[in-house]
């Protein structure tokens, strides 16, 4: 990388088209590139010397970035010197490459594909590659893509040597917002740090009306910023925790009474005729009431109607209860359903003097159907807790649903993705 190389300004003139044109650096640029035909020079001392004949021609609305804006990063200023339009061989995926100049610092990198855009600073000493991760600075990145880049155009001026045709082996790893970047070029290999960056942050640091709108889901995009993602998840161990406990507590000091409980058997002649039970109380106010019957029956039913009598107050609290059960052999095969067990629970039942009021009926099959009758009071619900909690996790539970499909949208265009599209 190098530096010490002062901002210069001069004007050349391309030795293509003839058009005349300002450079930053001056004659101390390796490279310069015509702005208008794309045409790349060789900076010699005796002037401009084409290096390639066929050249694109470089679209100018794609350079988001005016050559020479100057914008700060890592407390530094830097120079917009050059651009390149990259473009991924054996695909239609194009994308932007900026350079970026400090006489101190060096050469830093912008890229932006889709409206996604992130800078890119070399790193020195060793990295060693990986098949498909790493860890760099204690933390892990997966590889997200490898593949060869060729470049498609130049535009402005260079402070090395990138006339080369060559294609360019590129391995990524990601660790949303940042990722590390292998190039090599056949003779030298290169390794970068990348850092995610809005469009609101490009066009405010180089004072842009705007920049593009992005476009699917970027490579290091962050669905959230680090601390959300840790509240988050931290907030879902807590309020499982807390519910837990509650259910503990509130089991625990739930009385689950039994107020009533009597058998009764059911013969044909008792079809749909009523019946009244002895008084019981009911000794805590504004509890709920659970009832209960267990019926005796087997390839047949039992329904009940029964009615929960205050004796002072005439209150009274009705509920349709019904057991059945069937059983037999078919194809030798055997087989059961139905259930003789029912419930219901009536809440906030008032304390006082109770009585039931039983109206039933069975299968007429002259066959006696036991029928046992259980109330208790103040019984925990486990049901009602889960509607708090899954009323509770609506919030998270959208959250982490979200996330799911952000990262899956991240990886669609990978070829190591760890999604699965095929029935999508």
């Amino acid at each position: 990388m190098k530096t010490g190389l002062s901002i210069s300004p001069s004007n050349v003139t391309c030795k293509s088209c003839q058009h005349e044109f300002k450079t930053l650096l001056g004659h101390t640029a390796l490279l310069i590139a015509c702005h208008k035909c794309g045409q790349l020079h060789a900076n010699d001392p005796d002037g401009l010397k084409p290096i390639h004949q066929k050249v694109k021609r470089p679209v100018a609305k794609a350079i988001i970035v005016p050559i020479g804006s100057k914008g700060t990063f890592f407390n530094e200023t830097y120079t917009v010197i050059g651009f390149k339009c990259k473009k991924e061989e054996g695909t239609s995926f194009f994308w932007n490459e900026y350079t970026l100049y400090n006489p101190l610092k060096g050469c830093i990198y912008l890229s932006e594909f889709n409206g996604h855009w992130m800078v890119l600073q070399e790193l020195q000493g060793t990295l060693k590659d990986s098949s498909s991760s790493l860890t760099y600075e204690s933390e892990q990145y997966e590889l997200f893509a490898s593949y060869k880049s060729l470049t498609h155009y130049w535009v402005g001026e260079f402070i090395y040597d990138d006339s080369s045709l060559k294609r360019e082996w590129v391995k990524e790893y990601i660790a949303p917002p940042y990722a590390i970047c292998f190039e090599n070029d056949s003779c030298n290999l290169s390794f970068y740090k990348a850092e995610y960056l809005l469009p609101k942050t490009i066009a405010d640091t180089f004072g842009l009306q705007e920049a593009p709108s992005r476009a699917g889901v970027g490579m290091i995009e962050p669905f959230a910023d680090s601390p959300t993602l840790k509240w988050m998840t931290r907030l879902s161990f807590i309020f499982t925790f807390i519910w837990l406990l509650i259910v503990i507590v509130t089991g625990n000091h739930s009385k689950d009474q039994v107020i009533f409980s009597s058998a009764y058997s059911i013969e044909d002649s008792m079809r749909q005729k009523e019946f009244t039970t002895q008084t019981f109380t009911i000794t805590n106010a504004n509890r709920n009431v659970k009832i209960e019957i267990d019926c005796d029956v087997s390839n047949a039913w039992l329904y009940a109607n029964l009615t929960l009598v205050n004796q002072t107050t005439g209150d009274i609290y009705s509920t349709d209860l019904e057991g059945e059960y069937y059983s037999g052999v078919t194809e030798g095969e055997s087989w059961a359903e139905g259930n003789r067990v029912a419930y219901t629970i009536i809440p906030n039942v008032e304390k006082g003097v109770y009585y039931l009021s039983i109206y039933p009926d069975k299968a007429d099959n002259k066959i006696p159907a036991k029928l046992q009758i259980t109330l208790r009071s103040d019984v925990f619900i486990l049901s009602n807790a889960f509607i708090v909690f899954l009323l509770a996790a609506i919030y998270p539970v959208i959250f982490f649903i979200r996330r799911y499909y952000f990262e899956k949208g991240r990886w669609e265009n990978s070829d190591y993705s760890p999604y699965s599209y095929h029935n999508d």
